[in-house]
């Protein structure tokens, strides 16, 4: 859980990007709590407790940024992409499609590698394998087993189907 909240390596998909928000949403709940139960009076004199608001605020901003650079990772974008936030009006609506809705790129990219098999369309770990086989024809490969067999000659009608896509995804008849 804390590579997850924490760090700003590797990437993550869109359900943990919602759970990083939702740890966000829990911490800012509970900040609001403690606000209404002491007061704006005596939250101003009370130093630990205005401590804890900064070291609160300074922990959901830390999360937002990490799971964020990670959800653009998963795209195969860089992390810098996350400033697009300070574009006004379509800043902070384009991240929440792109980090919250949309899926990322299929199979390893430059961010490491990818997370099969977790959302529709993306490559089963087998078909990754396949495609990591088909670019390095030159080495031996081993026999594939019965079932990669299977799958594997579906690959071909997959593949030819895939460049066909009209407008906005569908495919052309």
């Amino acid at each position: 859980m804390t590579h997850l909240l924490f760090s700003f390596s590797g990437r993550i998909t869109r359900s943990q990007w919602w759970l990083g928000q939702f740890v966000i949403l829990c911490i800012l709940a509970v900040l609001v709590l403690a606000y209404v139960a002491t007061g704006a009076q005596s939250l101003a004199s009370n130093p630990t407790l205005l401590s804890f608001v900064a070291v609160a605020i300074l922990a959901c901003v830390w999360i937002n940024l990490a799971t964020t650079v990670k959800r653009y990772h998963d795209h195969g974008k860089s992390g810098f992409w996350v400033f697009i936030i300070f574009v006004p009006y379509i800043g902070g609506v384009w991240q929440i499609i792109e980090c919250g809705c949309l899926p990322g790129t299929a199979g390893a990219n430059d961010y490491g590698p990818g997370n099969a098999g977790l959302a529709a369309g993306r490559m089963t770990a087998l078909e990754e394998e396949l495609e990591s086989l088909k670019r390095n024809a030159g080495h031996a490969a081993p026999a594939p087993t019965a079932r990669e067999a299977r799958y594997a000659s579906d690959l071909p009608a997959r593949a030819s189907t895939s460049g066909n896509r009209g407008r906005f995804g569908l495919r052309n008849a």
